[in-house]
């Protein structure tokens, strides 16, 4: 793909800003400016986008991993994909290698305008936070900055697992590929349907932690004992369990207060 966006894309940018210009020249006496078509073609390129969806596959943390994503066009159409075999890493590793794959694809594909989507948070805060330091990814990090550095405008987003499955599939097949890194120019038969499915909007139903769950986990870690009559029993159900937090105010008020759990509250 070249700098410069389809002709049907860039003419109505030209318009519009050839007749903004005129209006200066004529009732505001102000000069022509010669930059008028880089503008148009900047403007033109930022609204014919691309989205990239990084995601990695890791069997174990640390354990085996591959990474994978895919790159397509703001209409949703595949424009590449890749895939690579990473090795014995943890997940947050794989997932840096994840982006730094899909920025230097970009990158190669000459795309200037690139919206970014992953589904590790921790990700998008690393490379969001400049003061961010660790000298076992810093490499990889610095890789990724300077690649963004290169690209025209580039935006890092966080999106969940379940809109990232095309990217999966990518990343599943590069954890048992036996090259190290494969660039895909057309999408596997087996991405057609998943592809498709993004196009139309089909929706997807997210899991979320069962709250019971994680009460009865955090209750068997923290059971107070302090009061009696502020005692809370593993064996209750989950209404029984909320009614009693919010009918005893300073069992819960005490639970915040502790230094031990507070970051579990």
């Amino acid at each position: 793909m070249s700098n410069q966006p389809p002709q049907r894309i860039l003419f109505p940018f030209v318009i519009w800003l050839l007749w903004k210009e005129r209006n200066d020249v004529v009732f505001r006496g102000q000069n022509f400016r010669p930059g008028v078509h880089s503008e148009a073609v900047f403007q033109a390129l930022e609204f014919l986008h691309c989205v990239v969806n990084p995601k990695i596959s890791a069997l174990g943390n640390p354990g085996r991993a591959g990474c994978g994503g895919i790159i397509r066009n703001d209409l949703g159409d595949w424009l590449g994909g890749f895939s690579r075999c990473i090795g014995i890493t943890t997940s947050f590793i794989s997932e840096l290698w994840a982006l730094r794959d899909g920025l230097n694809l970009c990158h190669n594909m000459h795309f200037q305008v690139v919206d970014i989507q992953i589904n590790a948070k921790a990700i998008v805060d690393v490379i969001s936070n400049p003061s961010y330091s660790n000298r076992v990814v810093m490499p990889i990090v610095e890789d990724c900055r300077q690649l963004i550095s290169q690209l025209g405008q580039v935006r890092i987003g966080h999106c969940y697992r379940e809109a990232n499955y095309c990217a999966d599939f990518l990343a599943r097949k590069g954890a048992f590929q036996d090259c190290c890194f494969c660039v895909y120019q057309d999408p596997h038969v087996d991405l057609l349907d998943l592809i498709s499915a993004d196009k139309e909007g089909v929706f997807c139903t997210r899991a979320i932690p069962d709250l019971a769950f994680c009460l009865k986990l955090l209750l068997m870690k923290f059971h107070f004992t302090k009061k009696k009559e502020y005692t809370l029993h593993i064996n209750e159900d989950l209404i029984n369990v909320m009614n009693y937090a919010l009918n005893n105010n300073q069992c819960v008020a005490s639970c915040r207060n502790d230094n031990n759990i507070k970051h579990l509250i």
